[in-house]
């Protein structure tokens, strides 16, 4: 009899043991079906944002593409009455890894970087900062302008102040012109505000002429 008692016992241990292992085999088996569902809508979101970085990517693109076609037939436009010789035709702004300006001439297109004068350079800057002017904001048509005539001949600047004078109505409504060059200043129309400073006893700047 005690041995019957002690085999029931034995095996009524063992069942306890199996149902345990049981349990936590569930269990286990449970954490496993959950973290496959996880990783599934894991798997989906990774999908789902390569899909949106895609899109957002094309559009970015699309957009550049838009933008620099504002931009290059803008500068087009102005060009010639910026620029007053012959030798070059035409301007635009290029990507390759980065931003390039250009100038076209009989044989092709220069980079404005290190291939132009430094006029040639400060004109082609100015088209294109006007550009971007009316491209980015524009209904609002403002210009200002910090020393546009930097490295310019006689001839440019004459152009460049018959530009302000009498076309500049047509891509802007206020133009401010910051600039030590008296023949600007006397070239252009509107109010000109003469300033002037004691460099020797480092004094503040005064308006020394409205007109």
């Amino acid at each position: 009899m005690r041995e019957a008692q002690a085999m029931l016992s034995g095996i009524l241990e063992k069942i306890s043991d199996r149902t345990k292992t049981l349990s936590d085999t569930e269990k286990r088996l449970g954490l496993l079906k959950k973290y496959r569902e996880e990783v599934k809508t894991s798997e989906a979101v990774i999908v789902l944002l390569n899909q949106f970085s895609e899109a957002v990517s094309m559009t970015q693109n699309q957009l550049r593409e838009e933008f620099l076609k504002v931009v290059n037939y803008i500068m087009n436009e102005i060009w010639t009455d910026l620029y007053p010789y012959e030798d070059f035709q035409g301007i635009r702004l290029v990507v390759d890894r980065d931003y390039i300006l250009q100038l076209r001439e009989s044989g092709g297109w220069v980079n404005v970087e290190g291939m132009v004068s430094g006029g040639e350079r400060s004109i082609a800057s100015l088209a294109l900062r006007i550009a971007f002017s009316m491209a980015f904001i524009p209904n609002l048509k403002w210009l200002i302008l910090d020393e546009p005539t930097h490295n310019l001949d006689s001839n440019a600047i004459e152009r460049l102040a018959e530009v302000f004078r009498e076309k500049i109505q047509a891509f802007a409504d206020q133009v401010f012109i910051i600039t030590h060059d008296e023949r600007l200043a006397e070239g252009v129309t509107g109010s000109v505000h003469k300033l002037e400073r004691e460099k020797e006893s480092n004094g503040p700047t005064k308006v020394i002429a409205f007109e």
